[in-house]
Parts: C-alpha cells; sequence; structure tokens
C-alpha cells in the first residue's frame, strides 16, 4: 500500500494499494511518484513458466494518487528507479538499463552492455548515469543516449558494493562514501581526491555539507568511558582530513551509529532508538 500526507497539517491526502505488489524501489520527482517491482508476489519452485511475476513499473500523480502511467515488459526483474532532470525515468533490472519517457510511456533507449546488466545501484549526476556494476566496479552511461563510457571510474578500493554506498552531486563533483572510504570525482570522472584515513574498522558512510563531508570512524577496543570513535570532517573538493573530535555515547547505547546527517552546521549521529546532535568537528587539525 501506499499513502501521501500533507506535511501543513499532518492529513492524508489519497492512500490506495499499488499495482506494483512486490516493490523493489520508487523514486519522487516533479510531483510524480514512480514505483516499479513486480506485478505479483514471485510463484513457488513448481509453478508453471506463465504464472511467474512480470516486472511493471507505474508513475502516479503524487498530489492525487492519480495513475498515470503503466509500462510493463521492462525485460528483466526491477532493482532501482530513477528520475532525470528532464523528466524521463531510469529503470535498472537485472538484465539492462532503461530510460523510459514517462509522459509518452515509449522506451528512449535499453544499455544491455557488460557494465549495465545486473547493475546493483545508480546515480545522476550531470548528463550521466553513474553505476555500481554488478562486479562492484563504478562505471557511467550518457542519459540522452544510454551509450557507456569507454573507461570504469578509479575509485581506490574506496567502493567495493560490499558495504552500503551513498552518493552526492555537489556542482562539479561528485563523491562517493562507504565503510571502505570517499573517493571525489569529476563529471567525467576523473580521480580528483580519495580520503587518508586507512581504517581498519570501516566508517560510517559520510554525510555531505556545504564544502563538506563528515563521517564516523568506531574504535576497534574501547574501554569503559573512552570515546567510542572519531568524527572526522573533510574537503568535499577533495577529501583532504581537515578535522577530528572524540565522541562518547552514553551508557547503553550501542558505540557505533547507524548513520550520520548534518543539518543547520551540527551532527546527528543516528542510532537504534536514540539520535545524538553533536557540533562540526573542530579539534585534531588533519594533514
Amino acid at each position: 500500500r501506499v499513502a501521501s500526507y500533507d506535511l501543513r497539517d499532518g492529513s492524508t491526502a489519497w492512500s490506495g494499494t499499488l499495482e506494483v505488489k512486490r516493490v523493489a524501489d520508487a523514486v519522487l520527482a516533479e510531483g510524480v511518484l514512480v514505483v516499479g517491482g513486480l506485478d505479483r508476489a514471485p510463484a513457488g519452485a513448481d509453478a508453471e513458466p506463465g504464472d511467474q511475476p512480470a516486472s511493471l513499473v507505474v508513475a502516479h500523480d503524487a498530489a492525487t494518487g492519480q495513475r498515470l502511467q503503466r509500462l510493463d515488459g521492462i525485460g528483466g526483474r526491477v532493482r532501482w528507479v530513477r528520475a532525470t532532470r528532464g523528466g524521463d525515468v531510469i529503470v535498472g533490472t537485472d538484465r539492462a538499463v532503461t530510460s523510459v519517457n514517462l509522459v509518452e510511456g515509449r522506451v528512449n533507449w535499453t544499455a544491455a552492455e557488460a557494465d549495465t546488466a545486473g547493475t546493483l545501484d545508480a546515480w545522476v549526476f550531470g548528463d550521466r548515469l553513474v553505476l555500481l556494476t554488478v562486479d562492484r566496479a563504478i562505471a557511467s552511461v550518457s542519459i540522452a543516449t544510454g551509450r557507456p563510457d569507454p573507461d570504469q571510474f578509479d575509485v581506490r578500493r574506496r567502493i567495493t558494493g560490499d558495504t552500503a554506498t551513498r552518493a552526492h552531486a555537489l556542482g562539479d563533483r561528485l563523491v562517493l562514501a562507504s565503510a571502505r572510504g570517499i573517493v571525489v570525482l569529476g563529471l567525467r570522472g576523473e580521480l580528483l581526491g580519495v580520503d587518508a584515513l586507512d581504517t581498519d574498522t570501516g566508517l560510517v558512510p559520510a554525510a555531505a555539507g556545504q564544502g563538506v563531508l563528515v563521517t564516523f570512524e568506531p574504535k576497534p577496543l574501547r574501554r569503559p568511558g573512552q570515546p567510542s570513535g572519531e568524527l572526522h570532517l573533510l574537503s568535499a573538493e577533495s577529501g583532504r582530513l581537515l578535522s577530528s573530535a572524540p565522541i562518547r555515547v552514553p551508557e547503553g547505547v550501542d558505540p557505533v551509529p547507524r548513520s550520520v546527517s548534518l543539518m543547520d552546521g551540527r551532527v546527528l549521529l543516528g542510532y537504534a532508538g536514540v539520535t545524538m546532535v553533536v557540533e562540526v568537528p573542530t579539534g585534531t587539525e588533519g594533514g
């Protein structure tokens, strides 16, 4: 099911049951909610071939719930859905990447190359679609044509696909952050910077603010009363460490946060059932 709420008073604008019965991903852009997945739950192992679910992408008016478009026949099982600035939707499946004109309900292009089949994630960046490939590399295609770029990106092993990845489009730079580190890329995928934290314990994928990145590095062995880890402030231009500060959590709170966010000049650390708000690090200066 799906529901839309009016943020002014919290009332329900509309709610209903989706035609997509097994949701893989959804995106809200330009007042349109696009949902991709399967038209029914997967059948059992003994089911006939014709009983297997099919991929389905449906677009709804976010304000009213009215269905605007239904797209059947997207080859493969949907893994992710992204929206472009031009109003198109790009769908990644276990077979290919497909761009769809939502207004006309037609396919713009389909890319079924080695780097576009079975992609695990994707991010819109300028006129490129940056892809996390099935072999855990970073590649890209043209949003206009679907043509793959010739080379995969050099991410210095910071993005491997075995941990969650966050992407931040910051002007003419794309920052990719995972538990393995941070890499800064240019408009054509050129390497502009990489962190030098060299952690053995992993990082909480970094959040981005105005020209800065913030991440949390847990301490491997901690005695009672000692900090559970450090907050690191890095340059979004190059990944250079700017400053660090120790973090102590109240007794009974998991020492490692599940998420890091930036809001109004402060850092929000999300734990299980608890959110800590701390100042942006201004401690030990980095190199």
